[in-house]
């Protein structure tokens, strides 16, 4: 009986021992790595640390200087409400000072202002005295005036009487009877005084050429001194009229538009190359039928 040769241990343990080696090298390769990483996690974490901590010291600082800021705002806002305190309350004694004063000044005003008021009184009673003794002088001087006029306006009216009683109403020479003539001054003032109609005096001069009178335009021609006579051109409402030989109050007579009552001349003197006297014209517009 043949006997089989036994298996040659040594492929089985060289194939272990390369198996032992390779996890060998696997591990040392892990852990070499495993070192590596390991190592540079630590390298990290203390760059990590070292700015951590350079953050943590820049804020630390950044701190101190706000703390330090804020102490002073907090000082100088303390100083601040110090200060408006002490100007506030020093503002107040100013106002009540000045409020004082000028209750003090008010008061004197009024005062003086009463006084004032008392002497003005005082005064206006002393005027009105004084001008009631002047009051019962001028009363007195006055009653004395009032007689004074009462009797010229007595005198007047009988000068004016008397000389109304002399005034006449005599023919023109258009044969229309006329008003009262008055023959001087004194009766022609007269007859103002009635107010019956309009009278307007003249005084014209042969060299004077033409005269206007009371709206009517007159030029003397001749006179006669001796026989108390005249002529005279007039024109009126664009009209112009002739009038010879008049003597002397002889009432010129002529008529205006628009009225039914002639207007008069009447000569009160003649003299050499001239003549005095007025014009009478109706106050009264009438139309004549």
């Amino acid at each position: 009986m043949e006997t089989k040769p036994s298996p040659n241990p040594f492929p089985k343990a060289s194939l272990l021992v390369w198996t032992c080696a390779a996890v060998f090298v696997a591990l040392a390769s892990a852990n070499a790595l495993l070192f590596f990483r390991v190592s540079s996690l630590d390298a990290q974490i203390t760059q990590l640390a070292s700015e951590n901590r350079n953050q943590l010291e820049t804020i630390r600082q950044q701190s101190l200087v706000l703390n330090s800021q804020l102490r002073s705002t907090v000082k100088d806002l303390d100083s601040q409400l110090t200060d408006t305190r002490s100007k506030a309350a020093s503002d107040a004694d100013r106002a009540r000072i000045n409020a004082q004063r000028h209750a003090e000044k008010l008061m004197q005003s009024l005062a003086d202002d009463q006084r004032l008021q008392q002497q003005a009184l005082a005064e206006q009673i002393g005027a009105v005295r004084q001008d009631s003794q002047a009051g019962i002088a001028n009363t007195t001087e006055l009653t004395g005036q009032i007689r004074s006029v009462r009797e010229d306006l007595a005198q007047t009216r009988s000068t004016l009487q008397s000389a109304l009683s002399d005034l006449h109403s005599v023919r023109g020479d258009l044969g229309i009877q006329s008003g009262l003539i008055a023959t001087n001054a004194q009766q022609l003032a007269a007859l103002k005084q009635l107010g019956e109609r309009n009278y307007f005096e003249f005084d014209i001069r042969k060299s004077q050429r033409t005269v206007k009178v009371g709206g009517v335009v007159l030029e003397l021609k001749k006179t006669d001194a001796r026989r108390n006579k005249f002529n005279l051109e007039l024109i009126a409402d664009d009209k112009r009229i002739e009038k010879k030989d008049k003597t002397l109050n002889e009432p010129v007579q002529f008529y205006l538009s628009g009225s039914r009552q002639p207007a008069e001349i009447v000569v009160n003197q003649v003299a050499k190359d001239r003549i005095v006297g007025y014009l009478s014209t109706p106050k009264l517009i009438q139309a004549r039928r």
